[in-house]
C-alpha cells in the first residue's frame, strides 16, 4: 500500500503549516463575534505568510489549503460542512485560495531568496577571512596548514593534508580514493561522485601539479559528514591562488639574489686589476729598491721598506682572503650557513682585526645590552662591518674617536659606525656603495675604488637588510654608516654555538 505520508512530512516545516490554521481558526473564532466574516480570512491569510516566511514553498501551499477548507468549514454558511451555497460565497472563498496560493508562493519564494543571500554572505565572510590569514602566508606549508584550520573551523570536520608521496595509512576502499585524487586531480571520497564508499573525502591541490592531497573526515561518529564540496572547493582554489604568488616571491626573490651575486661576482673580480694593484706595486717597488741599493741603504731604510711591504703583504692577504670568500658567493658556492650569534660577537671580532689598522685612533662601543640574538652568516656579516670600520680608520685623523653604537628600531638591529673623517657630501651618499665610485673629497680618497662599500653592501642584502649614510649624531664632522639588520621572528629556546670569534 502506498504511503501517503512519507517520514520527510512529519519535519518540522510541516508540522508549521498543519498548527498555523489551528491556531488561525482558534483566533478567528474569537475575533468572528466581533469582525465580520469577511475579514476572518485576513487571519487565515496572515498565517499563510508566516508559514511562508518561516518555512518554503511547499508547506506554504498546504497551509494555504488548509486555510481554505477550515475558513469554509468553521465560518461558511452552511457552517461545519464544506458545501456552499451563496454565489458570492463560492466567489469569497475562491479568491480567498487564490490569494492564499499566491501569497505562500511569493512568500516562499522570498524565504529562499532570503535564505540564499544568507549563505552567501557567509561563503563570502569565509572566504574573506581565508583570504586574510593566508596573505601571511610565505610559504608552502604555511598555506596548507591554515587551510586545513579554516576548513576545520568552517565546516567543523578533520582535515589534514598530505604529500601525493607520503599517504596515511588507509583502508582499500580510502585508498584507491586517495590515489585517483592524485592521478586525475579530482575530489575522491565520500560526497564525491567518485569511490563515495570510501569513508573519508579526498581533495586534491593543484598547481602546476597536484602537490598535495587533503583528507576530510567526519570529526565524530554522529557529525554530519560528507560536507558541501562546494565551499571545499572554494577554498582550495584560494589557497592554490595562494601558493602560485608564494612561488611567485620566491621566483623574484631568487632572482634579486642571482642579479646581487653577479654583481657582487663581477666587482670582485674587477678588483683583481684594481685594489690588488696597490699593494703589489708598491710590494714589487720595495723589493726591488732593497734587491738594488742594499748596500747604499741605511738599516733604518732597509727596516722601513721591509715594514712597508709586511704591512702591504698584510693588506694583500686581507684582500685575497675577501675575494675568494666573495667569489664564492657570486658562483652560487658559498651559501648563507646562518647562526644564532650576537652582534657583539662580531663587533668583538672585528676590533681584533682592525687593532693592527690603527694610527692612535681610538673605537668605541655604546649601545644597548644586551642584543637579541641574529640569525646570520657570522664570518660575512663580520667581513662587511670589517670593511666599513677600515675605511673610518683611513679617514679618521691620528688621536681621532670612531664609535660603534646598537640599537633597536622595530624589528631591525641598527649598527652606526661613525667616524670623524672630513664626512660624505649628500648628493652623493647613495653612489658611494657603486662599484668604483669614487669622490674626489669627503671619506673617500681619489685613489679608492669603492670595492669594500659595494661588497659590504651586497652582503647585508642578501641577508635582507641594508646600509645607508647619515650625519653623525653628534657636533663633530664624519659620516655614519647605518648597518640595517633584520631580526628573526623566534628566538632559539638554546644558547647559540660561539663560533664567531675565529678569524677570517
Amino acid at each position: 500500500m502506498m504511503n501517503l505520508f512519507p517520514p520527510q512530512w512529519l519535519n518540522h516545516p510541516y508540522w508549521l503549516a498543519l498548527a498555523t490554521p489551528i491556531l488561525a481558526t482558534l483566533l478567528a473564532t474569537v475575533v468572528a463575534n466581533y469582525l465580520p466574516i469577511a475579514n476572518v480570512s485576513l487571519i487565515y491569510l496572515t498565517a499563510v505568510l508566516l508559514t511562508a516566511l518561516h518555512t518554503h514553498t511547499t508547506p506554504a501551499i498546504l497551509c494555504a489549503l488548509i486555510s481554505f477548507l477550515t475558513y469554509n468549514f468553521f465560518f461558511m454558511s452552511p457552517r461545519f460542512t464544506l458545501e456552499m451555497i451563496h454565489q458570492e460565497e463560492i466567489l469569497t472563498v475562491s479568491f480567498f485560495l487564490f490569494i492564499a496560493l499566491v501569497v505562500g508562493r511569493i512568500g516562499g519564494r522570498l524565504r529562499q531568496q532570503m535564505l540564499l543571500l544568507h549563505s552567501n554572505d557567509k561563503m563570502l565572510h569565509h572566504q574573506l577571512q581565508l583570504a586574510q590569514h593566508l596573505s601571511s602566508c610565505l610559504s608552502q606549508q604555511a598555506v596548507l596548514d591554515t587551510l586545513c584550520q579554516h576548513i576545520n573551523q568552517v565546516l567543523h570536520v578533520n582535515c589534514q593534508h598530505y604529500s601525493p608521496d607520503s599517504p596515511p595509512s588507509l583502508g582499500p576502499a580510502a585508498k584507491n580514493a586517495f590515489q585517483n585524487a592524485t592521478e586525475h586531480a579530482q575530489p575522491c571520497g565520500a560526497g564525491a561522485s567518485s569511490f563515495s564508499q570510501s569513508p573519508h573525502l579526498f581533495f586534491p591541490i593543484q598547481v602546476d601539479s597536484v602537490i598535495a592531497v587533503l583528507m576530510i573526515s567526519a570529526k565524530t561518529d554522529s557529525s554530519p559528514f560528507p560536507p558541501t564540496t562546494i565551499l571545499i572547493h572554494t577554498f582550495v582554489q584560494q589557497a592554490e591562488q595562494a601558493l602560485r604568488q608564494c612561488n611567485l616571491m620566491n621566483s623574484l626573490q631568487q632572482e634579486k639574489m642571482n642579479k646581487e651575486r653577479e654583481m657582487l661576482r663581477s666587482a670582485l673580480l674587477s678588483s683583481v686589476s684594481h685594489d690588488l694593484r696597490t699593494p703589489l706595486a708598491t710590494m714589487i717597488g720595495s723589493v726591488s729598491t732593497l734587491q738594488a741599493f742594499h748596500q747604499q741603504l741605511s738599516v733604518d731604510d732597509q727596516q722601513e721598506l721591509l715594514t712597508a711591504i709586511l704591512e702591504e703583504a698584510k693588506r694583500l692577504n686581507r684582500y685575497v682572503q675577501n675575494l675568494l670568500d666573495m667569489t664564492r658567493i657570486g658562483h652560487g658556492e658559498l651559501k648563507l650557513e646562518r647562526d644564532w650569534v650576537t652582534i657583539e660577537d662580531i663587533i668583538n671580532v672585528t676590533l681584533k682585526r682592525t687593532k693592527p689598522l690603527l694610527h692612535q685612533q681610538q673605537i668605541h662601543v655604546t649601545g644597548i645590552q644586551p642584543t637579541p640574538l641574529l640569525y646570520i652568516h657570522p664570518a660575512l656579516i663580520e667581513q662587511a662591518l670589517f670593511n666599513v670600520v677600515e675605511n673610518a680608520i683611513k679617514f679618521t685623523p691620528e688621536g681621532g674617536a670612531i664609535e660603534l653604537q646598537t640599537a633597536l628600531q622595530e624589528n631591525t638591529l641598527i649598527l652606526r659606525v661613525i667616524d670623524e673623517g672630513p664626512g660624505i657630501p649628500q648628493d652623493e651618499r647613495e653612489q658611494i656603495f657603486d662599484m668604483f665610485y669614487t669622490v674626489s673629497r669627503g671619506d673617500r680618497k681619489p685613489h679608492g675604488t669603492g670595492l669594500g662599500l659595494a661588497i659590504s653592501q651586497s652582503i647585508l642584502r642578501a641577508h635582507g637588510g641594508f646600509i645607508d649614510v647619515t650625519d653623525p649624531l653628534s657636533p663633530h664632522n664624519g659620516a655614519a654608516f647605518v648597518f640595517h639588520i633584520p631580526l628573526p621572528t623566534q628566538q632559539p629556546t638554546e644558547e647559540p654555538v660561539d663560533g664567531a670569534d675565529s678569524d677570517h
